[in-house]
């Protein structure tokens, strides 16, 4: 049998039935300063319970501004409120609940001859406060339900989706590494500790750095969702500093799939009566002239031309873009006539990004692109590189970077060049240099 000698609450001792181990519980904020060293505008408010020589921390599922906490009482001062627009009253009365439940979960683990750890008493006092694990989602549950939402938005009404396809997948597999880590997780276990043992665990299976540092945003992103929503009001995630960086991508000798002027014209020349192989090559040339992201160019309507100008708006960022055409793009819109019988029918025939990708590798192929790329990927710690011919990694994105690549070289400035591609930071493109609209049509 396990007894106790005395439970600290508040200002008075609750004596408990004589025994070995000492029980103590206070109510505190956790004072987490964030990386530039500043503490946040609300802590959380915590039961601090300390027991033969262990420790919990209890969330109560409150923050509050300091100059707001009354260290003394262990309560929120009166006539205040959180960011939240929750009371003190409220505050204090669900901290009045859970200092109750600290002092019976050890006398019902005492009366039950239970053996006394921390995931005992945790759970003791999620059963007393009625929140057991059986009666909530689990993080793979909630995850799954932010997805669900992100899907429908793209069945019933795609043209305002807050996520693409694409992002929907890389969830969907986000999700499927989440279960594999640990199938029943809960909001209150996510801490850096265990934050650090999934990034590991996607390292463990072979993910480059990239994916996985990527990957970890994804999964802030979703746990931001949560506690916005009130699934999750554990914030303890926020904090948290990721281990592993791709480093290959300060190494301008490799993986950098931009085509060269001569490679582009390579593609933009050479003879094909296949449809599926001249359709792919004019959507990849309109791509190295327009810089526009595979989604954007599927989704362009007649009626995103205004003349020369492709007016748009970018699904991923919300931005709107006015993209001056040259001749060559010009001259590729005009073997795809609008379909008389479509009030506003799509600028190009539609095809699956895997599909066009597929076409590409014929293209590289038959536009002899046949010298090397080296691939570099990172580990953990661990680099790897590979050298493959050109046209077997010949995709969309690569139209992307050529577009950037010949940009500046024929000297327009990188925030120029970003205002159009609608990247968030400039990396290595460090000087910057006025341009207009003209400039993008001599390229």
């Amino acid at each position: 049998m396990y007894g106790y000698n005395e439970v600290t609450i508040a200002h008075h001792t609750k004596t408990l039935t004589p025994g070995k181990i000492q029980a103590w519980r206070q109510l505190r904020l956790e004072k987490r300063k964030d990386k530039n060293g500043n503490y946040p505008n609300e802590m959380p408010i915590n039961a601090d319970i300390t027991f033969g020589g262990k420790r919990i921390w209890y969330y109560s599922g409150y923050r509050i501004a300091l100059d707001k906490w009354d260290v003394k009482a262990q309560r929120v001062k009166r006539n205040n409120f959180n960011l939240d627009g929750v009371s003190a009253a409220d505050i204090n009365q669900r901290l009045i609940k859970i200092a109750s439940a600290v002092d019976d979960a050890f006398d019902q683990l005492e009366l039950r001859e239970e053996e006394v750890t921390p995931t005992t008493v945790r759970d003791e006092l999620k059963r007393m406060l009625d929140e057991e694990k059986s009666t909530r989602l689990t993080v793979g549950q909630t995850y799954q339900l932010l997805i669900d939402e992100r899907e429908n938005e793209l069945k019933e009404t795609p043209a305002t989706a807050q996520w693409s396809k694409g992002t929907l997948t890389k969830h969907k597999t986000m999700l499927k590494h989440l279960f594999d880590f640990r199938a029943t997780l809960y909001f209150e276990d996510i801490n850096d500790e265990l934050l650090a043992k999934f990034e590991l665990f996607l390292i463990g299976k072979g993910l480059s750095n990239g994916y996985v540092f990527k990957s970890m945003k994804d999964i802030k992103t979703f746990l931001n969702w949560a506690t916005m929503k009130g699934y999750n009001r554990n914030i303890k995630y926020k904090s948290y500093q990721q281990r592993f960086h791709d480093e290959t991508t300060s190494d301008t000798a490799v993986n950098h799939f931009a085509l060269t002027p001569e490679e582009l014209q390579s593609i933009m020349t050479f003879p094909t009566h296949r449809e599926a192989i001249d359709r792919a090559r004019d959507i990849f040339v309109f791509c190295c002239f327009t810089g526009l992201r595979f989604s954007e160019v599927m989704a362009l309507k007649w009626s995103n031309l205004d003349g020369d100008i492709l007016d748009t708006t970018a699904q991923k960022t919300g931005q709107r873009k006015r993209i001056p055409l040259s001749d060559d793009p010009m001259r590729i819109l005009s073997k795809y006539p609008k379909a008389p019988d479509e009030d506003d029918s799509r600028l190009f025939p539609k095809i699956s990004n895997q599909k066009f990708n597929e076409h590409m590798k014929e293209v590289g192929k038959l536009a002899g692109l046949t010298g090397d790329w080296i691939i570099e990927t990172q580990s953990g710690r661990e680099r790897t590189r590979t050298t493959v011919k050109k046209y077997e990694v010949l995709a969309f994105h690569c139209g992307r970077r050529t577009f950037t690549t010949l940009c500046l070289r024929k000297g327009m400035s990188p925030e120029d060049i970003r205002a159009v591609t609608g990247h968030t930071t400039a990396g290595m493109m460090m000087k910057y240099s006025p341009v207009d609209g003209l400039t993008i049509r001599k390229f």
